[in-house]
């Protein structure tokens, strides 16, 4: 009897012990369940956290200038690129308004504008810095005017430069310059006129014989300072090179 009483217990023991391990086993799987529903529901929220920061990014890429239109002179130079190591093309050709494209600023800080004709780029600066300028020089262009010309070297490889004046210079000389192993001295004088006015340009034809071949004109402003201009062609970019040097006597 005692036994099978023994026998009895065990019996309701396993059951019990199995009812626990299934329970348990149910509760596993519902957490389980649970925090794979949790991972599921999370992942649209960080989708949707990262879209606005990657839509930002790329309309910021996209921004660009909008054009912008500039009164400019026709002898203002045009390269085919954003510097001054790019090639030489030519002059604008006519004074007028122009509309500027795209700005690019070089290694040398200089803010440069590509004009919507697509002929080329041109520095932004020159505007202003010819302006401030008594004289300004250039290869000629189109919308130059009524001009005094005098040709001193007539062949095939002649070149016809514009001098305009910005104000009334007087006692005006075109000359041929040479170095004397330490500055820039008069050669000969080519040409002289009486005054140069902004009305009536005047037109030199001569050849640079290389690079360091140098012609210059001489002048008074005017307030009467006496001012001299050494103009050559550039080794860089075969566009002309003009700046003041000091009067030597």
């Amino acid at each position: 009897m005692k036994r099978l009483i023994a026998m009895a217990l065990c019996l309701v023991c396993l059951c019990a012990c199995s009812a626990k391990t299934e329970e348990k086993t149910s509760q596993n799987t519902i957490s389980t369940t649970a925090q794979t529903e949790n991972l599921t529901s999370e992942k649209p929220t960080e989708a949707v956290t990262e879209s606005p920061t990657q839509a930002e990014t790329e309309t910021s890429s996209a921004k660009i200038d909008e054009p912008e239109t500039m009164k400019l002179k026709g002898y203002i130079p045009v390269y085919d690129g954003p510097s001054y190591d790019d090639v030489y093309k030519q002059t604008i050709g006519k004074d007028g308004i122009y509309t500027i494209t795209e700005e690019s600023i070089d290694g040398e800080g200089n803010k440069w504008g590509r004009l919507k004709s697509g002929i080329g780029w041109v520095d932004l600066s020159l505007q202003e810095e010819y302006s401030n300028s008594p004289i300004v020089i250039s290869h000629i262009y189109e919308d130059i005017g009524e001009y005094e010309e005098y040709i001193a070297d007539d062949s095939e490889f002649t070149e016809k430069i514009a001098f305009v004046a910005n104000e009334k210079l007087t006692d005006v000389r075109f000359l041929s310059l040479t170095h004397d192993g330490i500055n820039i001295v008069e050669d000969k004088v080519l040409y002289e006129i009486n005054e140069l006015t902004p009305d009536k340009p005047f037109i030199l034809g001569i050849v640079f014989y290389g690079d360091m071949t140098t012609y210059g004109v001489s002048f008074k402003d005017e307030n009467g300072v006496n001012l001299l201009y050494s103009i050559y062609t550039s080794g860089r970019n075969g566009s002309l090179v003009w700046e003041e040097v000091s009067m030597e006597k």
